[in-house]
């Protein structure tokens, strides 16, 4: 599994639409991620629009989504 397939999944576990993990994820963030380069991270492997996902966004947005479920993953 890659990191894109990664965080989706954590995105449907924590039961969060991936607009409200985007807004979770670029809360106090200096330089936060547009809405499409999100996208072109949660998208599936066959599409053109597919981006690679860094492992610094799935770190983050594991630990973000804990703080949120109060360690509920």
């Amino acid at each position: 599994m890659d990191n894109g397939q990664e965080l989706r999944n954590l995105i449907e576990k924590a039961k969060y639409t991936q607009s409200a993990a985007l807004a979770i994820f670029n809360k106090a963030q200096a330089r936060p991620l547009s809405e499409s380069q999100w996208k072109a991270y949660l998208a599936r492997e066959d599409s053109a629009r597919r981006s690679p996902c860094p492992d610094e966004v799935l770190k983050r947005m594991k630990k973000l989504l804990k703080s949120a479920l109060h360690g509920a993953i």
